[in-house]
């Protein structure tokens, strides 16, 4: 099974600049595709598999989850935790 199999939802191409908050340090980035499910953002940092992350996008306060790390981005999956990161 290949990536782009694996893929629920439709990405499409964009280029908007975002902030990301993980444990109260913000990292500035690019989205640069995107979909219904999540987000690849070029962005540098210390990020790992699991980490949760809060954002805006298009003025909407986001959640996801780090779901696989780049040495030139992220991947993120949207999602919902509580601030305890449940």
């Amino acid at each position: 099974m290949t990536t782009k199999d694996r893929r629920q939802d439709v990405r499409q191409v964009v280029n908007i600049p975002v902030d990301i908050t993980i444990k109260g340090r913000v990292y500035h980035g690019l989205v640069e595709n995107m979909s219904e499910g999540g987000v690849f953002v070029e962005i540098k940092g210390p990020f790992a598999i699991g980490q949760d992350v809060a954002f805006y996008f298009f003025g909407e306060m986001k959640f996801a989850i780090v779901v696989w790390v780049k040495s030139h981005g992220i991947g993120l999956k949207f999602g919902h935790w509580d601030k305890d990161g449940q």
